[in-house]
């Protein structure tokens, strides 16, 4: 709002008198968002890259965001806004700012499910026809991609083979590694053919 006042001052002995006004702007007050709201919430981590922080409500001039605490490190500022998708449950406050101040903040917490990680082992060097034994880690449960649903199992490879293991937690959230298996083949021996000598002779074998 704005409010004007008026000042007459006169000299009596004179009678000359003049006039001055002073116009008062009066801003108001930031009002504090009356909600704030998230495009995701609980979901598994690093299973998203961003999320959309908005506010409902309130007034100002500039919507900011901050996290840790109300007024405390500034995100990012504006409504609709797009922030890194935390790796783990974190809050978030909205607060309108203008020149008289910073309102009161609005929060919405963001809750992230912890992933399993998946650890397949390191890759494998063998012999064809030697049996390979391979172990993963990180379940409680897994799936290969060779169809095992052990962590651990031994098979004979033919030939070259890449497998993927697949984890997942009790919360439902998933991970995978793979681990590749080379297959060496094995020499081929070269000799001379069967043949027959005499007691007491020699023979070169090639």
């Amino acid at each position: 709002t704005t409010t004007t006042y008026y000042i007459t001052q006169e000299i009596i002995a004179t009678g000359c008198s003049n006039s001055a006004q002073v116009t008062i702007n009066i801003s108001p007050l930031p009002v504090a968002p009356t909600s704030a709201f998230s495009d995701q919430n609980n979901f598994c981590s690093n299973s998203i890259d961003s999320i959309k922080l908005s506010a409902a409500g309130g007034s100002g001039a500039t919507l900011n965001w901050y996290s840790n605490s109300c007024g405390g490190s500034l995100l990012s500022s504006g409504n609709n806004v797009f922030i890194a998708a935390p790796n783990s449950t974190s809050t978030y406050y909205a607060a309108w700012e203008n020149v008289c101040g910073i309102s009161d903040c609005q929060s919405i917490t963001i809750n992230v499910l912890p992933s399993p990680t998946a650890n397949a082992g390191d890759h494998i060097e063998v012999c064809f026809g030697n049996p390979v034994s391979v172990s993963g880690s990180g379940g409680p449960t897994y799936i290969w991609s060779n169809g095992q649903t052990n962590a651990s199992f031994t098979y004979t490879p033919l030939n070259n083979d890449t497998l993927v293991l697949r984890v997942t937690a009790s919360n439902g959230c998933t991970d995978q590694d793979t681990i590749f298996i080379k297959v060496n083949p094995l020499p081929i021996p070269v000799i001379s053919p069967d043949t027959s000598i005499c007691e007491g002779d020699q023979l070169v074998l090639n």
